[in-house]
């Protein structure tokens, strides 16, 4: 009896000391966002002028300095502050073949969504661009920010805080969580539609992580996803025209690739969350041993 209690009250320790990492991982990672953001200084060359009149706002400074920060405050507390094997916080036996098949979801999906909008007539494909320098320019400038975005984004909301908190808690639970919070971190930018979309994302990019156990593939989703999002879904590598649906229901172009997008991540979720059998009880014990 003596044994259990002990037991008990050691788990409710590691538990709470779990809990409270991962709150003030996300207060010191949010406040120094905002800081930075608003306060430090940042180099703006020319090269980064032309590239941020392309993919707008955050500015690559920007994305440069908080990809610094994370990595520094991500070493902070995996490696110094809970003792972690440096290989094992760094993901260095994670294969980078992940990002192939993270990429591989994404244009999926993508697809999906294109298809869709022919389809219901949403929206009509007419055609590319004719500027194919601008095309070109506008690809490598969203590849450049993603390779910062996303790296810095996937290490903190599915590195740190999904991967900590999924050892002591419900992984699901763990993921709905971590996927609010990450939807929030985009609210003030692009609003409520936002908001729906950017906590969708995140539960595909958590799911996939949980599955994979490899923070490459969910690296890979999510900036192909950005990428494609800000490029091919949005008007600007293809012309477009409003669907006769779309003014119909009274609805912007804005509105229709959210609700499209976000029904897109739905259902990919639900395919692979029955493909792979996530629901399983002793599917999410072996998980959650081996974070």
């Amino acid at each position: 009896m003596l044994r259990q209690h002990l037991l008990w009250i050691s788990l409710m320790r590691d538990k709470a000391r779990v809990l409270l990492h991962a709150a003030l991982f996300f207060l010191i990672y949010h406040q120094g966002s905002l800081y930075l953001a608003k306060y430090l200084p940042l180099p703006d060359p020319q090269l980064f002028q032309y590239l941020d009149s392309l993919t707008g706002y955050p500015h690559l400074a920007h994305r440069i300095a908080l990809w610094v920060f994370a990595l520094m405050l991500y070493a902070l507390f995996t490696v110094f502050w809970d003792r972690e094997n440096w290989k094992q916080a760094l993901f260095v036996r994670d294969s980078w073949k992940g990002l192939l098949k993270g990429a591989a979801f994404t244009l999926m999906m993508v697809m999906g969504v294109l298809l869709v909008f022919q389809l219901t007539g949403l929206m009509r494909v007419e055609g590319f661009i004719a500027d194919r320098a601008r095309i070109a320019a506008l690809l490598f400038a969203w590849v450049v920010a993603q390779i910062f975005n996303a790296l810095q984004e996937e290490l903190v909301f599915r590195g740190y805080l999904l991967r900590r908190l999924a050892t002591q808690f419900n992984p699901h639970l763990c993921a709905i969580l971590v996927s609010l919070l990450f939807g929030l971190g985009h609210l003030a930018q692009y609003q409520f539609a936002g908001f729906l979309f950017a906590t969708s994302s995140g539960l595909c990019f958590a799911y996939v992580y949980l599955h994979y156990r490899n923070i490459y593939v969910p690296i890979g989703m999510h900036g192909v996803w950005d990428i494609c999002s800000h490029t091919i879904l949005n008007g600007k590598i293809f012309i477009t025209a409003t669907g006769v649906p779309t003014n119909l229901m009274g609805m912007s172009d804005r509105t229709s690739y959210y609700a499209v997008a976000i029904a897109a991540q739905l259902l990919f979720l639900g395919v692979f969350f029955v493909w792979e059998r996530l629901w399983r009880p002793q599917e999410l014990e072996l998980k959650q041993q081996s974070l």
